[in-house]
């Protein structure tokens, strides 16, 4: 399933899929906190593929799917084949950047190195929110 376990993730769309390898037919559920989500591709009880897996690769895809509110969700996928049914369940994190934050400054360390010179490393500052 993707996103893995931990997956963090920016209020906002997001991308969804489960995948698993076996014999065909293939078919796939996805649910975020319990509530059945709908794959915008992959057939269901196939066994042709989605365009993106090989064969012998059963793919669904949820595409365009967006989490508008911050906090921790559990995604909970199964993925059933001529041989049985697997089960996996993944928690995410949505952060909201755009919140009551106060911008902080911080700095990046960037090392140039060039084949004719070398360059000592650079301070490079920005502000971010």
């Amino acid at each position: 399933m993707t996103p893995p376990d931990g997956g963090r993730f920016l209020v906002g769309e997001i991308r969804l899929r489960v995948e698993g390898k076996g014999t065909g037919p293939f078919s796939a559920t996805l649910a975020l906190n319990g509530t059945p989500l709908t794959f915008t591709s992959g057939a269901q009880n196939t066994t042709t593929t989605d365009g993106i897996t090989t064969a012998g690769f059963g793919g669904f895809n949820l595409r365009g799917y967006s989490i508008a509110t911050p906090g921790t969700y559990t995604l909970t996928a199964t993925f059933t084949d001529a041989t049985g049914t697997s089960a996996a369940t993944s928690q995410i994190q949505v952060f909201d950047m755009h919140g009551n934050r106060k911008p902080r400054r911080t700095s990046l360390f960037a090392s140039v190195t060039a084949w004719a010179s070398r360059t000592p490393p650079r301070r490079v500052s920005s502000n971010t929110a």
